[in-house]
């Protein structure tokens, strides 16, 4: 499967996502045809470099960008004629993105901490529906806000201590600390989730909507 690349040369999340993308993708075999970039905040019309991917015969477009741009992306696209493509982001999407692109989200993927419809999901979603009387709309924010609480006294109650030292490394070392959207080890050398799953969902029927879970 040929991939393209569309990125926002001047920002730093933008590019992170990309040469991780160029590597691992490189190291499956697959082949970036197109590697093009453009100035977010700045571009708004992105069809010589959609026509450049288009005419390379991209199969993937990878877009590392924040919302409004990919969805400017996605509705040029498809104007362009890039019916078949398959459009795959970070976790730059929005709700906003369907009032700009419309239908030409449609056959898109990307990641995120947590989706509403994951079955692992729904006990959460029940509890608070429960407690609260209301869906919990916020759901990433909401689910990583108690999780990062039950994190939090997880390591205090490790660290045996309120001294914060000691709750620093109380969360440096966790190991294998199950929480609502995932179960959590700290990478020492970087103090970030190990193998922490990731949510992939796909714009479909004006949404997006739970595709699968994976490992990085």
């Amino acid at each position: 499967m040929n991939a393209a690349i569309l990125y926002d040369v001047g920002n730093d999340y933008s590019h992170g996502l990309r040469e991780f993308f160029m590597k691992s993708y490189g190291e499956y075999g697959g082949k970036v045809v197109a590697d093009l970039g453009f100035r977010g905040g700045q571009d708004v019309d992105f069809r010589a470099q959609l026509t450049e991917i288009r005419d390379k015969k991209a199969d993937v477009l990878i877009l590392p960008n924040m919302g409004k741009e990919m969805a400017l992306i996605m509705k040029q696209a498809r104007e362009l004629g890039m019916d078949d493509i398959i459009f795959v982001g970070g976790d730059g999407y929005g709700e906003f993105m369907w009032e700009i692109a419309g239908d030409a989200m449609e056959n898109s993927y990307w990641i995120n901490h947590v989706a509403p419809e994951d079955p692992a999901m729904q006990p959460f979603f029940q509890a608070y529906k429960e407690k609260w009387n209301d869906e919990c709309k916020e759901f990433v924010n909401g689910v990583l806000g108690y999780d990062s609480i039950y994190w939090l006294v997880d390591a205090i109650g490790r660290a045996g201590s309120d001294d914060p030292k000691a709750i620093r490394d109380a969360l440096a070392s966790t190991t294998n600390l199950k929480l609502h959207h995932a179960t959590i080890t700290v990478d020492p050398e970087n103090n970030t989730p190990k193998d922490k799953d990731g949510v992939v969902l796909v714009a479909k029927d004006g949404k997006g909507q739970f595709y699968k879970k994976i490992k990085p």
